[in-house]
């Protein structure tokens, strides 16, 4: 036996119910327009927030010791760029990062244009290809904790390998100061020309 359909009735819909689903709705389309519009205008407010929004230090020098000059002087006017290394540079085997280096360690790995040996062949720079395939690799005895404990600063280690022992050995650089000192007694007693 078929039921017949029968006619809606609010009255018979219980109190608790939900209300039934509009049979009209938007079109996928319709739907899209309105989220990028809603995306977009919520895109411009954020960004108008954020450049709105007061700066701490919007020009924080960044001064340290790797990089005592700073991106910025204190007017907040940008400084030239930090010296970087010519080449790519190998302490020990381990590559050297710019960032983590002082100017004078950057200055003292730039010059050097050739091999070189010191201390009976045990530190040893070798500046291996040219141009853009250029490497320089500093090597000094490392294995063992003892010759770790022993190694001079990495400055003194490169003065070394550039200029001889006597570039960095204190006899040598106090007869060298010594000798200046006279030179410019000698010049100061001169008679103004």
């Amino acid at each position: 036996m078929k039921k017949e359909p029968q006619d809606f009735d609010p009255e018979m819909v219980p109190p608790f119910a939900a209300p039934m689903p509009s049979l009209v709705g938007i079109s996928p389309e319709q739907l899209q327009t309105i989220l990028g519009a809603l995306g977009k205008t919520s895109a411009e407010a954020m960004r108008e927030a954020y450049r709105q929004q007061r700066k701490e230090n919007p020009n924080y020098p960044e001064r340290s010791i790797f990089n005592p000059a700073g991106l910025f002087d204190d007017a907040g006017t940008a400084m030239p760029a930090k010296v970087k290394l010519a080449q790519p540079t190998f302490f020990v085997g381990v590559r050297l990062n710019e960032e983590l280096m002082t100017v004078e360690e950057i200055d003292l790995c730039n010059r050097f244009k050739e091999s070189k040996v010191s201390r009976d062949g045990l530190w040893k720079v070798d500046l291996e290809g040219q141009g853009r395939t250029a490497k320089l690799k500093i090597d000094v005895p490392c294995k063992t904790v003892d010759d770790r404990m022993v190694l001079p600063p990495f400055t003194h280690i490169l003065r070394e390998l550039l200029s001889g022992t006597d570039a960095v050995s204190p006899d040598a650089l106090q007869k060298r100061v010594e000798a200046l000192e006279a030179e410019l007694k000698a010049i100061r007693q001169q008679p103004a020309a």
